[in-house]
């Protein structure tokens, strides 16, 4: 401990206040073609070093009033008796009167080694900024109790929203504890007196109390989603049969919006009333833009945007020996290097002879997830190896690709409606690429129907029309 404190514990120490300020720097690698990092202060490793510092210092302390406490009773001794206790006295002491101080020692370390001082590490986190939004962050600072303040504030929305939650909490832990219990057990003594009658009726509305609940629950989620509500669900403990009927409030209440909807657009139809503007409306209500996401980013699709395919072999030797050897370096250095230079995408494909297309799929993706932010286009024609990359990645990806063929329809489709991922749909079928626009437009019309036949929304749709070039294959 004291060779820790003096190599790396008081420098961890100095820097607890700040949690460093020397930020990790980023030095192109021309011989390997990615980017390198130059490490800084590692903010992680200087709470955890700092808060073991710490512990010590406490544990020196503590050692030291106790040496001095044990020197003081010694010197008490020796003008009491004339004599100090001798060592061996002192470890017979330690097994037989301070024995209890012996057995509990190491229990007591090991709680503080292994339980407390990873909670308060734990919780000293909570003080700070860390975030993994931006790759390869090793730099973050204190935020102190201004976020604590705020959410006990009553100034803020955030504060009166805690602390209405929490009142609500407090009464509805006190009722059902006061309905549950005491009543309950005032009801069983009620319903077992030999005068009472009806006794099975009794009991019914003993168990209707423990129905009201969930009944209560579903009417707030009804009441909540005209409000904008988009996620609802259960937590740990919800049943199965909850969460069909709270389904089923959320199919009924869509039925409700979209009957209303229909209404209002049959009758300002007929009214005769700002068509122009009333058709504006319609089209900016009924068109969603397309939207996928990453674990922390969201790229939506109301613009151009630009997708990085450098993470393909296709016609790339050194990419190709990459995904042979297994050098996930190189992979990662070509996916950061391309959102450093602008890309919101990132296409996956790492269909190769030879290798196990699943297995590196599912490896890449997890690796580029954990260096970069924006949100991954799975590349892929395989079904199993979409499979396996759509239940592992983190958010809504988008997937490349579907055609109006038979066998990609039949097999791509259910998996994208599975997952909830987007998907781009090429317009090419068994007969190829065709010629015409018609052609094209028709398969387009294939893939939107055969999607929307599945439960895939149009807004989850991107449809690509494959657009030859002047020079080249045309008719």
């Amino acid at each position: 401990m004291v060779l820790f404190t003096i190599q790396s514990g008081l420098y961890n120490l100095d820097k607890l206040t700040t949690l460093g300020t020397v930020a990790q720097q980023k030095v192109w690698n021309d011989e390997k073609s990615i980017f390198e990092y130059v490490d800084g202060d590692r903010s992680l490793n200087i709470l955890l070093y700092g808060i073991i510092t710490v512990a010590i210092v406490v544990f020196g302390l503590l050692l030291l009033r106790a040496s001095v406490k044990s020197a003081y009773s010694a010197e008490q001794n020796w003008k009491k008796h004339g004599r100090a206790p001798t060592f061996e006295q002192d470890i017979k002491a330690l097994l037989d009167e301070r024995l209890q101080f012996s057995l509990l020692s190491l229990p007591i370390l090991g709680v503080i080694a292994f339980i407390l001082l990873p909670l308060i590490f734990m919780s000293s986190m909570a003080f700070t900024n860390y975030s993994v939004l931006d790759s390869k962050l090793v730099l973050f600072d204190w935020v102190g109790f201004k976020n604590f303040a705020r959410t006990l504030s009553m100034n803020g929305s955030l504060g009166s929203t805690f602390w209405s939650v929490l009142g609500w909490t407090l009464v509805w832990a006190l009722a059902a504890t006061f309905s549950n219990y005491i009543l309950g057990m005032l009801l069983a003594l009620f319903i077992n007196w030999k005068e009472i009658r009806l006794k099975k009726f009794w009991r019914f509305t003993f168990v209707l109390t423990v129905a009201v609940p969930h009944f209560v629950t579903l009417l707030i989620m009804r009441q909540m989603l005209p409000f904008g509500v988009r996620v609802v669900g259960g937590c740990c403990g919800t049943s199965p049969a909850y969460i069909k009927e709270l389904t089923s409030v959320v199919r009924e209440w869509e039925a409700e919006r979209d009957a209303i909807e229909a209404a209002a657009d049959k009758t300002a139809a007929g009214s005769g009333f700002y068509p122009e503007d009333y058709e504006e409306l319609t089209k900016e209500r009924n068109t969603r833009p397309t939207g996928i996401c990453s674990a922390n980013k969201a790229v939506w699709f109301t613009e151009p945007r630009c997708i990085g395919e450098r993470i393909n072999p296709t016609g790339k030797k050194r990419f190709k020996e990459a995904l042979q050897n297994g050098d996930m370096d190189y992979i990662l250095g070509q996916a950061i290097s391309q959102v450093e230079a602008g890309a919101e995408i990132l296409d996956v494909n790492v269909g190769l002879p030879g290798i196990d297309e699943t297995e590196m799929m599912v490896r890449v993706i997890r690796e580029l997830q954990a260096v970069v932010d924006v949100p991954l286009q799975i590349d892929s024609n395989k079904p199993e190896v979409l499979e396996a990359a759509l239940r592992i990645y983190n958010g809504k990806p988008l997937v490349n690709s579907v055609n109006g063929e038979e066998k990609s329809l039949s097999s791509i489709l259910p998996l994208v409606k599975k997952y909830g991922a987007a998907v781009v749909g090429l317009t090419l079928d068994e007969a190829g690429i065709g010629s015409k626009a018609e052609e094209r437009f028709a398969v387009a019309e294939k893939i939107v129907s055969r999607a929307e036949a599945v439960g895939i929304r149009r807004d989850n749709l991107q449809i690509d029309c494959l657009t030859l070039t002047a020079s080249a294959e045309q008719a």
